[in-house]
C-alpha cells in the first residue's frame, strides 16, 4: 500500500534491492495495487514467496511475522513513535 509509511517507503527498497542485481521475492501481508509502480509490479509478478532465502519483514511485529521463524536469516524492519512499545510486540513466539 504505497499510501502508508511502510508501503510507500517498501516499495523503494524493493525497487532499489531489484536494481543493484539482487534477486527480491516479495510475499506481501497486505497488497494494494493502487499506485504501484510498473517496475514493482514486474518484481512482484516474477517472485517466488516459497524461496529458501533470507528474510526482510517490513512491518511492525504482528502475528505473521512467526511464519518467517524458519528463514536463514531474518532481519525485522520496523518503527515505532513513542516511547512505549505495545505490550505484544517484546511478547512475540518467534522460536
Amino acid at each position: 500500500m504505497v499510501y502508508d509509511g511502510y508501503g510507500s517507503l517498501a516499495e523503494y527498497l524493493v525497487r532499489g534491492l531489484a536494481r543493484t542485481g539482487a534477486v527480491v521475492n516479495v510475499a506481501p501481508l497486505d497488497l494494494d495495487q493502487r499506485g504501484l509502480t510498473d517496475e514493482f509490479r514486474a518484481i512482484y509478478e516474477r517472485s517466488d514467496p516459497r524461496a529458501n532465502a533470507p528474510v526482510l519483514y517490513w512491518s511492525w511485529p504482528r502475528p505473521e511475522l512467526t511464519r518467517y521463524r524458519a528463514a536463514p536469516d531474518l532481519f525485522v524492519n520496523t518503527m515505532w513513535e513513542t516511547s512505549r512499545l505495545p505490550a505484544a510486540w517484546p511478547a512475540l513466539p518467534m522460536a
